[in-house]
């Protein structure tokens, strides 16, 4: 933001991560530089907003445990890459 040129009381848009958009205004800059906000203090960041739910591929041969071995270009995977559990893997290889 310390780069941009605003003006008080103009809308802007504001887009990051190529879809992720804010509609920002500014009602102008008065006690900006007389108080300290501790919600930005630079030893905040950098900060972790959202966490999404980590996503696990299964297994491809028997769908049924989570994939813990990738393996690329390999002849027993009907795909590449290939995702197996490890008994799954150590029964074919």
């Amino acid at each position: 933001f310390s780069s941009l040129s605003v003006a008080v009381g103009r809308k802007y848009l504001f887009c990051h991560g190529g879809r992720c958009e804010h509609a920002v205004s500014s009602r102008g800059v008065g006690g900006l530089l007389t108080r300290r906000d501790t919600s930005s203090a630079p030893e905040k960041f950098p900060r972790e907003v959202w966490r999404t739910r980590p996503f696990a591929r299964r297994c491809q041969t028997c769908d049924k445990r989570t994939a813990g071995i990738v393996t690329y270009a390999d002849r027993m995977s009907k795909e590449t890459p290939g995702f197996f559990c490890r008994e799954c893997f150590s029964s074919a290889h």
